[in-house]
C-alpha cells in the first residue's frame, strides 16, 4: 500500500476526522492516561502536566487563537474571572517566592485555555467527539483498573495484607485518585448510558465505575463520597424526572461497587483466613475520633493568616510558606479557604461569582436539553461533576493537584461545549478578532514565560535524580509544586 494510498484511507474513515480536528481534547486525556499509568507518583504526574500546558499553550499562540479574551469579554462571569486573574498575578509579586507564586496563576491560566479550545473542539464535533472522548477516557481508566486488579491478585499470591494505596497504584497519595475520582466518575457514568445496550462494552464501563466506587470505599474517600452524594442530590433538584435515567444508572454503578466490596474485600479475605479488609470499620472510627482529620486546626490557622493577610494574601502556592505553627498540611484543604488566604480576601468574590454563573448557566441550558442528542444524560452528568467538585473541594486539596486539575480542566471543556451547543439558537464559534487574538497571545505568552521559568530548574533536578533540589524544604517555607514541597 502506497503511501498516499494509506493518507487516503484514514482520510475517509469518520473516527479519524473526528479525532485531528479536535486535538487538544484527546491530548489531554492522553496524558490524563498517562499519568493513571505513573510509575513514581505525584512529580511524574506534575512533569506531565506541566509538559502538556507548555505545548498546548504555544500551540494555542501559534494558531493565534483569541479563546481567552473572548471568554472574557462574553459575560459577566468572564470579566469576574479575568479581575481574578489579574489580582492574582499582582498578589504573586507580593509572595514570599513571586517564581512560585506566578506559576501557580499561570498554571490556572492555562488550564483554563485548554479547557476553552477543548470546548470549541466539542462545540464544532458535536456529541459524536464527546462520545468518543468518553470512550477514550474509559480505555485509560481500564488500563489503570488492570493495575488495581493485579495488586490484589499479587496480596493472595504473595500472602501480603492489601493496604489501602493498591487501590490507587501510581499515585503517591490515596487522595490524590480520589480528587481525580469525583470529577471523572460522573463522566464515566455518563459513559455508560451513552453505549447502546446490546453492545458489550456497556458491561465493561459498568465494571469499570464499579470498581471506582470500590476503590473510593477501600480507601475511605469521605470527600468523594461526600461531593458525590450533593452533586446527585443537586441534580435531581434541577431536573427532577429529567435525571432519573442518568441518576438510575449512577446507582447500579454505587450498588455494583458495595457488592464487590463485601465480595472481594470482606466474604473472600475472611475464607482465605486473612480477615476482613476493614475500610468501613477505619472509616467509622477515624470519624468518630476525629471528624475533621485535623482539618480544624488547618482551617484555624488559614483564618488567622487570612487576619495577618488580608488585600493580597500570602501569595498563591504559599500557604505552607507561611504556616509557622505547624508542618501539616501544603494546602488548607478548603478551595475557599485557599484562595483567601493566598489570593486575598477580595479575589474570593471575584472567582465565586464566576462559578455562580457558570453554574446558572448549566442550569440554565436544561430548557434545551432535547435539542442536543443525548442530552437527557449529558446534563445530569455535568451538573453532579460540578457539584462534587465544588464540594468535595471544601475538605480536600482537589485544586491542586495535577491529575486532578487536569480532569478539572477536561470537565470544564465538555461543560462550556454543553452549554453553547444547548443554547437555543446555537452559533458556530466565531472568528477571531485582530485585537482579540493579540490580548489572548500576550496573556498565553506571558503565562508560559512564568510557568516554564518558574519550574525549570526544578524539573532539571527531577529529571537529574527525582528530586526538586530547589523546591526542597528548607527551614520552615515550604513550596507546595512538588511532593518534597511537604503534604
Amino acid at each position: 500500500m502506497t503511501t498516499t494510498t494509506a493518507t487516503a484511507k484514514l482520510d475517509n474513515h469518520p473516527v479519524w476526522k473526528r479525532i485531528v480536528p479536535a486535538a487538544y481534547l484527546f491530548a489531554l486525556i492522553v496524558v490524563l492516561g498517562i499519568n493513571f499509568l505513573s510509575r513514581i507518583g505525584h512529580d511524574e504526574q506534575r512533569i506531565h502536566e506541566i509538559a502538556f500546558l507548555l505545548l498546548a499553550g504555544l500551540t494555542l499562540v501559534l494558531a493565534r487563537s483569541d479563546g481567552l479574551i473572548a471568554f472574557f469579554g462574553a459575560s459577566w462571569g468572564g470579566r469576574s474571572l479575568a479581575l481574578f486573574f489579574a489580582y492574582g498575578a499582582v498578589a504573586a509579586t507580593m509572595a514570599y517566592a513571586p517564581g512560585y507564586a506566578g506559576v501557580e496563576v499561570a498554571m490556572f491560566v492555562l488550564l483554563l485555555a485548554m479547557a476553552l479550545a477543548i470546548a470549541a473542539q466539542v462545540q464544532r464535533g458535536g456529541m459524536p467527539v464527546m462520545q468518543i472522548a468518553l470512550q477514550a477516557l474509559g480505555c485509560a481508566a481500564v488500563l489503570h483498573a488492570v493495575r488495581i486488579v493485579v495488586n490484589y491478585c499479587a496480596s493472595f499470591a504473595l500472602g501480603t495484607h492489601l493496604e489501602a494505596l493498591d487501590f490507587a497504584p501510581g499515585f503517591s497519595n490515596i487522595r490524590f485518585f480520589n480528587h481525580t475520582q469525583t470529577v471523572l466518575l460522573p463522566l464515566l457514568v455518563l459513559l455508560c448510558c451513552l453505549t447502546p445496550r446490546a453492545s458489550r462494552l456497556r458491561y465493561l464501563w459498568l465494571t469499570l465505575v464499579s470498581l471506582w466506587w470500590l476503590s473510593i470505599i477501600a480507601t475511605t474517600g469521605r470527600g468523594s463520597l461526600l461531593g458525590l452524594a450533593a452533586g446527585v442530590v443537586f441534580a435531581a433538584i434541577v431536573l427532577r424526572r429529567s435525571a432519573v435515567a442518568y441518576l438510575k444508572t449512577f446507582a447500579v454503578t454505587f450498588a455494583g461497587g458495595i457488592a464487590m466490596y463485601v465480595v472481594f474485600l470482606v466474604i473472600v479475605p475472611v475464607l482465605a483466613g486473612n480477615g476482613s479488609f476493614g475500610a468501613l470499620d477505619y472509616a467509622l472510627e477515624r470519624s468518630k475520633n476525629d471528624p475533621s482529620s485535623m482539618r480544624s486546626f488547618i482551617w484555624g490557622n488559614a483564618l488567622e493568616l487570612i487576619r495577618q493577610h488580608p488585600w493580597f494574601g500570602v501569595g498563591p502556592m504559599h500557604f505552607a510558606h507561611d504556616a509557622l505553627r505547624f508542618r501539616l498540611a501544603a494546602h488548607p484543604h478548603d478551595w475557599v479557604l485557599q484562595i483567601a488566604v493566598e489570593w486575598g480576601l477580595p479575589a474570593l468574590p471575584l472567582l465565586g461569582f464566576a462559578l455562580f454563573q457558570g453554574m446558572s448557566a448549566l442550569v440554565r441550558s436544561r430548557a434545551g436539553m432535547s435539542s442536543v442528542e443525548g442530552g437527557s444524560v449529558v446534563l445530569p452528568a455535568l451538573l453532579v461533576s460540578g457539584a462534587a467538585v465544588l464540594v468535595d473541594g471544601l475538605v480536600s486539596g482537589l485544586i491542586v493537584m495535577p491529575q486532578s486539575q487536569l480532569a478539572i480542566a477536561l470537565y470544564l471543556g465538555f461543560a462550556i461545549a454543553w452549554v453553547r451547543m444547548s443554547a437555543p439558537a446555537a452559533q458556530p464559534p466565531r472568528a477571531a478578532g485582530g485585537a482579540t487574538r493579540l490580548a489572548t497571545m500576550l496573556i498565553l505568552l506571558v503565562a508560559l514565560v512564568a510557568l516554564a521559568g518558574g519550574v525549570y530548574a526544578d524539573v532539571v533536578d527531577v529529571m537529574n535524580d527525582g528530586t526538586p533540589n530547589a523546591a526542597v524544604n528548607r527551614g520552615l517555607r515550604w513550596p507546595r509544586l512538588w511532593e518534597l514541597g511537604f503534604f
